[in-house]
């Protein structure tokens, strides 16, 4: 965050966002369509018009409008007229309308014409607004001089339920929408986030909504309740729409998982709460990316003719198997079962693989013709140094340069293995039949290969970086305080990085102190095969490594 920033209320963080994407899309409900500079604009009128007639610093406004579009540029000009928003939900009762209008002796609301007489005492009421007020009046155009409001701004008054007495109001500062949306550690967003928006906006939810994109130049996506409520439709909106990032209720989610278990399969993030789970919906919604594949090549397997299986897992279903039980050798005949409760503190992946792992395994016991492979971290080919850019290796390589410094882990190793040695390695096993009916570690052959985390981070200054070594907590606060965190490769990964999931240890650090993968199957079947050489990692093809994973040799053409 910059010195601006620091300082600065909600209404210049949208400007900001403003001057940088006029023309992309913010608010999308239906076939309507506004960008940003529009939005300003209109924006710009209403709280001309507001300044008008009186608001001023935290003035109280209350908004009697539906959710979408309209409700939103109401919203937006209360905060840069100065007010505070008071939202209010057309389906609520008259009585708990004027309950809160009178608590915060509200003068002036906004609503539609209809709702007008619900306002009650309400001295002044822009009614149908913003349609009325767009084109700013001659009294208001270039004479409101608008504040400069803060970060501790009053930007809303959200009232509580009341369902445990009368609703309570609660007093929401621009400091703390910030926090909430701003390149948040919980979640990540940009400008290429569709963010859909259920919430009634007199729920904090609607905060995350509208601010996690407005605030970070992504498109905020209404869709109406009735869409909501009817799985099927839901489904196809939420493609339809493109939506990337959704908050939605425990409640409903597990009402369109039930119905509809890949409703949600296309967005990126799904943030789910409220009220506790239903455990059968979150097996209903992971079931297809778990177990559904592996049981349909199981299926495929055991019928008609006998056809071999040679799934490839990987060392992650052990997960971090050395945090509760002082185990000092993975050996490939290990019963998974025992590695089960560590699962828990590592992330989902891991226990994906766990459960695909264990049915095949189930299945050879049962007489099926399979061998399991577990591969350590796969980097790029050894000879050409061509790999993933964005997988977790590579965007650590780039986020600790970027800030000159890598995290002291000295216990750590992450089995790294080329992909050609792990596809030649595969491929030899596989071709002996006799191979079948047991699990194979393709990780480096010996303890030497391997090196730890900080022999890791030691070949990379010797390729010329010369980053600083600095404890965990350190590190991670290095990292925060980034200038260019937002453009830092390791920004996505803040959550695995941060989380404390076993005392104060974060999903990272439990594996610290890790037992070794023994690989006694692999090396007897390699032998047989003729043998297989490890190709070593050391300086010469880190550098290789480098060169594509910093952008200076594009990657080959493999096709």
């Amino acid at each position: 965050m910059d010195a601006s920033a620091e300082v600065s209320g909600l209404d210049a963080w949208f400007r900001r966002r403003v001057r940088q994407r006029p023309d992309a899309i913010a608010l999308v409900y239906g076939g309507r369509h506004v960008s940003y500079a529009a939005l300003d604009a209109r924006v710009d009128s209403v709280a001309r018009t507001l300044a008008s007639r009186g608001v001023r610093a935290e003035t109280p406004v209350g908004i009697l409008l539906p959710a979408g579009i309209d409700q939103t540029i109401c919203q937006l000009a209360v905060i840069r007229a100065g007010g505070s928003c008071l939202p209010l939900d057309p389906d609520a009762p008259d009585a708990r309308i004027r309950l809160m209008l009178d608590d915060l002796d509200v003068r002036i609301a906004v609503s539609t014409a209809g709702d007008r007489a619900r306002l009650g005492a309400v001295a002044d009421c822009l009614a149908d607004c913003p349609a009325d007020y767009l084109t700013p009046g001659a009294e208001a155009a270039g004479s409101i001089a608008m504040p400069a409001a803060g970060l501790a701004h009053r930007t809303h008054v959200l009232y509580t339920s009341g369902t445990t007495g009368q609703p309570k109001g609660v007093e929401i500062l621009a400091r703390g929408i910030v926090r909430l949306a701003w390149q948040p550690r919980y979640v990540s967003l940009n400008a290429d986030d569709r963010i859909a928006a259920i919430a009634n906006p007199t729920f904090d939810a609607a905060l995350f909504e509208t601010w996690g994109a407005l605030l970070n130049g992504g498109t905020v996506v209404f869709l109406p309740r009735q869409t909501c409520i009817d799985p099927a439709t839901f489904r196809h909106s939420l493609r339809a729409q493109g939506v990337t990032t959704m908050f939605i209720t425990s409640a409903l989610f597990n009402h369109t998982v039930h119905a509809c278990p890949d409703a949600f399969a296309t967005l990126r993030t799904l943030l789910v709460g409220g009220e506790a789970l239903n455990a059968q919906a979150i097996c209903s919604l992971h079931r297809a990316a778990n177990v559904a594949g592996t049981l349909h090549v199981l299926r495929f397997v055991a019928s008609g003719r006998a056809k071999a299986l040679h799934y490839v897992s990987s060392i992650a279903a052990f997960g971090p198997a050395g945090l509760l039980a002082p185990t000092k050798t993975l050996y490939e005949d290990d019963d998974l079962a025992r590695h089960l409760p560590g699962l828990m503190f590592d992330m989902g992946y891991a226990a994906s693989q766990w459960v695909a792992d264990q049915l095949v395994t189930a299945a050879i016991r049962r007489g099926v013709p399979a061998a399991v492979y577990r591969p350590g971290f796969i980097l790029g080919d050894s000879a050409s140094g061509a790999g993933n850019r964005n997988d977790f290796v590579a965007r650590l390589v780039r986020g600790c340069i970027a800030i000159g410094a890598y995290p002291h882990l000295p216990h750590q190793r992450k089995e790294i293995v080329p992909v050609d040695y792990v596809s030649a390695a595969l491929l030899r096993i596989a071709a002996d039949g006799s191979n079948l009916g047991r699990a194979y570690h393709l990780v480096p052959p010996r303890e030497a290969d391997q090196p730890d985390l900080l022999a890791f981070f030691g070949m990379l200054r010797a390729c010329g970086y010369p980053l600083q070594s600095l404890p965990y907590a350190d590190w991670l606060q290095r990292l925060a305080d980034s200038a260019d965190l937002a453009g830092n490769p390791l920004r996505p990964l803040l959550p695995l990085l941060t989380e404390p999931v076993y005392g104060r240890l974060t999903r990272w650090e439990v594996y610290e102190g890790m037992p070794r993968y023994d690989a006694t199957h692999t090396a007897r079947a390699l032998a047989v095969a003729g043998g297989l050489a490890f190709p070593r990692l050391d300086r010469a093809l880190m550098a290789r490594y480098l060169d594509v994973w910093m952008g200076q040799r594009p990657v080959p053409d493999t096709r």
